[in-house]
Parts: structure tokens; C-alpha cells; sequence
């Protein structure tokens, strides 16, 4: 066990560290920018399994609250994380664990079935952040869908895949390596 720790402890910092690099590739929207950052989360969930999967998303929400530049657009602070992005943020966390489990237990062995995980993942990000949205006082349910889940479904879509293909090549060589 002792020596679990300083890897996992190393995981979880490369997987913040990534994650927050997927959080500058970005394209200024309103209320929150699209960035390759769910791509990265569901390639960190699907690659450390639920439970590190997990705690790499809250360690990654606990640096953005500190005041660490993670999040998309370099935003920052307690302020940044409840805010508009709160619901996509939580929603990254349910998504981890989510991809992290249905890894564990096998039940993404055909690219199928992982894709449907990706996309259902996603589904919860972008729900979790619109319903989020609609509680903001400039926001109704229509208006949440229409800026916080509408422009993001065909980047959901493709992010899915690529996280999909992500993740199969990352098996693959760790089988030809193995072999």
C-alpha cells in the first residue's frame, strides 16, 4: 500500500495536469467556453478507473478553487468554480465515475459500447451544467439548452469517439508491451 501512494499521488497530477492542458485548447463561448477538456476527462476516467478517475476530478475542481489556472480560459478561484461552469464541473466528476467504472467492471470492451459510454458521459456533463445554468437568473430552462448544451453536441459526439480511439490505442500498446 505505502507504495501505491506516491503513484497514484503522481496519476492524479499528471491527470489534473492534462485535463487543465485540454482546458487551454478552448474556443471562447457564452457562459462557458468549449475546450478538449471532457475529452480529457473521459481518457483519464477510462485509463485510472473509477476510483482514481474520481479523485483526479476533485483534486482537478480543488485547484481550480485555490485559485490554480485549470480551468478553461485560465479561470480560477471559488468564485469560477461555482459559477456558471459549477454544474459542468460536477458533471465531469459523476462522468469519471461513471467511464472509471464501466471500465473496471469490463463493460466497455466493444468500441460500440464505448462510444454509447462516451456519448451517455457526455449527455451527463452537458445536462448537469445546462441544469445548472437554469438556475442563474439570466437563464430559463429553454435558454440553458440553447447556450450550455446545443453548441456542445456535435464536439460531444466527436470528443466521444476520439476518446474511444484514445483509449484503445493506449491498450493496445500496453498489451504489445506486455507481450
Amino acid at each position: 500500500m505505502t507504495r501505491r501512494l506516491p503513484t497514484e499521488t503522481g496519476l492524479v497530477l499528471l491527470g489534473v495536469g492534462l485535463i487543465a492542458a485540454a482546458a487551454r485548447v478552448d474556443v471562447p463561448m457564452v457562459p462557458v467556453p468549449m475546450s478538449l477538456q471532457t475529452y480529457a476527462v473521459l481518457v483519464v476516467a477510462g485509463a485510472y478507473g473509477a476510483r482514481l478517475g474520481v479523485v483526479t476530478l476533485l483534486a482537478y475542481v480543488a485547484a481550480a478553487a485555490v485559485h490554480l489556472p485549470v480551468l478553461a480560459g485560465g479561470g480560477a478561484g471559488l468564485q469560477a468554480v461555482l459559477g456558471p461552469t459549477f454544474g459542468y464541473l460536477v458533471g465531469f466528476v459523476v462522468a469519471a465515475g461513471m467511464v472509471g467504472t464501466a471500465h473496471d467492471r469490463g463493460w466497455a470492451s466493444s468500441i460500440a459500447s464505448s462510444i454509447g459510454l462516451m456519448v451517455a458521459a457526455h449527455a451527463v456533463i452537458l445536462g448537469l451544467g445546462a441544469a445548472r445554468l437554469s438556475w442563474l437568473p439570466d437563464y430559463t430552462p429553454g435558454s440553458a439548452y440553447r447556450d450550455g448544451v446545443h453548441p456542445f453536441l456535435i464536439g460531444g459526439v466527436v470528443k466521444s469517439v476520439s476518446a474511444t480511439a484514445t483509449l484503445y490505442a493506449m491498450s493496445w500498446v500496453a498489451h504489445r508491451r506486455r507481450a
